[in-house]
């Protein structure tokens, strides 16, 4: 038996910095062009993805990243848990899918859950499932067919509501359509237009809410505060029903115009 001498501790930093590279090597995936598909009962947990060119990844289990970046197809019918999320091409969740951040410069379509803290939307969102955001950003379209629950809503540019859409603070700086319910509890302001078409908007805050409108449209109306809502509005006209229910408050402001044709 010959002994290794100084030759064993080289052996055993060689053997260690070799684990160690292995071990960094499976936190990182990048998707070329292939297709990924994880079955049901799979669980994987890692740091980062890169889905490019032409590629699929179709999760039907559970998986963990911190970062995906996708700029081809992700379809996810499992269980998908994200730091972050950048969508520049499809992103597809018939699943359930929690991520914190999603920065979405193309198509985004939920027919699942999708629960995140920050949407930021640029390009394409369609809701058909149920969809629950700290803040959202909308700069682009947002089809809301589904259930949409939202503490701040920013839209800038299209909004069309056939769902349902419970808000804190409603910012309509864009052009809000559709015949879907607005459950709005803080303060809705508008200085582009707003047209429920055949919906209904509840104000059923706990404290005084302030509708701070331009020229703007309802269908239904619902004050449903006992606190005070007060309309600040240049011309509001409201085509069916204004609802103020037992000891709430509607307010006027004056030289402000209110018209009910229903």
């Amino acid at each position: 038996h010959k002994p290794l001498g100084n030759k064993y501790p080289t052996l055993f930093l060689c053997l260690f910095f070799l684990i160690l590279i292995q071990e960094t090597q499976a936190q990182y995936i990048s998707n070329n062009g292939a297709y990924i598909s994880t079955t049901e009962g799979t669980f994987i947990e890692m740091d980062t993805i890169n889905n490019i060119n032409t590629a699929t990844f179709k999760n039907n289990g559970t998986v963990i990243f911190s970062k995906f970046n996708n700029n081809a197809t992700l379809e996810n019918n499992g269980t998908l848990t994200l730091t972050t999320v950048d969508n520049t091409a499809t992103l597809e969740n018939n699943g359930t899918l929690t991520v914190t951040t999603v920065n979405n410069t193309a198509t985004l379509e939920n027919n699942g859950t999708l629960t995140t803290s920050t949407l930021d939307n640029t390009a394409t969102v369609e809701n058909n499932g149920t969809l629950t955001t700290a803040t959202l950003d909308n700069t682009g379209t947002l089809d809301n067919n589904g259930t949409l629950t939202t503490s701040t809503l920013e839209n800038i540019a299209t909004l069309e509501n056939s769902g349902t859409i419970t808000i804190f603070t409603f910012n309509n700086d864009g052009n809000t359509t559709g015949d879907g319910t607005y459950n709005i509890t803080g303060e809705f302001s508008s200085s582009g237009t707003f047209f429920s078409e055949a919906g209904t908007v509840n104000m059923n805050g706990t404290s005084s809410q302030i509708m701070d409108m331009e020229a703007s449209t309802f269908y239904n109306l619902t004050i449903n505060n006992a606190e005070s809502v007060t309309l600040n509005s240049t011309q509001t006209v409201i085509t069916n029903n204004l609802t103020i229910n037992s000891e709430k408050i509607f307010i006027l402001e004056a030289d402000k115009n209110l018209t009910v044709t229903g």
